[in-house]
């Protein structure tokens, strides 16, 4: 099974720099690269798609925050193509609220702020504008490939989401009380393991 790694908004591949060591082999692509030059949501989808239409299946993917909610859609969208499925930090659907926050505070923050995060800030802003619709709640049941949860026990939005989509799917949520949302960041080497030893048994 070919592994990718997806990393957040505000993330590079270099995140997964010390997870990938359990991964030998885990492709990890860049986000920003993936969009082809357009910032939005459906660009970056359409880019990813490409990207695994490039990887032999089955896929084991694995992605946080942004990376998890591309991964989620690919995988409702080509159920034949991914062997398993790994979500950190993934929301099912947009809490709204948070992200018209969010853009206010983007909005105010520098340049300079967004220089090591692979995006600009005009990028960041319309690229998470345009993930405001986005809703797979409904559609949880139709996973049907092996299911890991993961998210850190400081990330009390995502951790409730977390706990309902559990609901919906046969999956083991694995709480990592001591990280925050970047979970890759947080804790890179138990997140390693956790992901070495779901992909090796599906």
């Amino acid at each position: 099974m070919e592994t990718i790694l997806l990393h957040g908004l505000g993330q590079t591949p270099d995140s997964f720099s010390i997870t990938s060591l359990w991964l030998k082999g885990a492709h990890i692509p860049s986000l920003r690269a993936l969009m082809a030059g357009k910032a939005d949501y459906p660009s970056l989808y359409r880019g990813f798609a490409h990207y695994c239409d490039g990887v032999a299946g089955p896929l084991g993917i694995a992605g946080v925050s942004l990376g998890g909610v591309l991964a989620l859609d690919y995988a409702l969208q080509n159920p034949g193509k991914v062997g398993a499925l790994a979500l950190i930090a993934t929301p099912s659907q947009m809490p709204k609220k948070l992200l018209a926050v969010q853009d206010i505070l983007f909005r105010l923050m520098p340049e300079r702020m967004f220089a090591k995060s692979g995006f600009s800030k005009s990028e960041t802003r319309a690229l998470a504008r345009s993930m405001r619709e986005l809703d797979f709640s409904g559609r949880l049941g139709e996973l049907k490939m092996p299911v890991l949860l993961v998210c850190g026990g400081k990330d009390e939005g995502n951790l409730k989401q977390m706990r309902e989509m559990q609901k919906h799917i046969a999956a083991d949520l694995v709480i990592l009380e001591h990280a925050g949302h970047e979970v890759n960041l947080d804790e890179p080497e138990r997140l390693g393991g956790l992901l070495r030893d779901f992909f090796g048994k599906a």
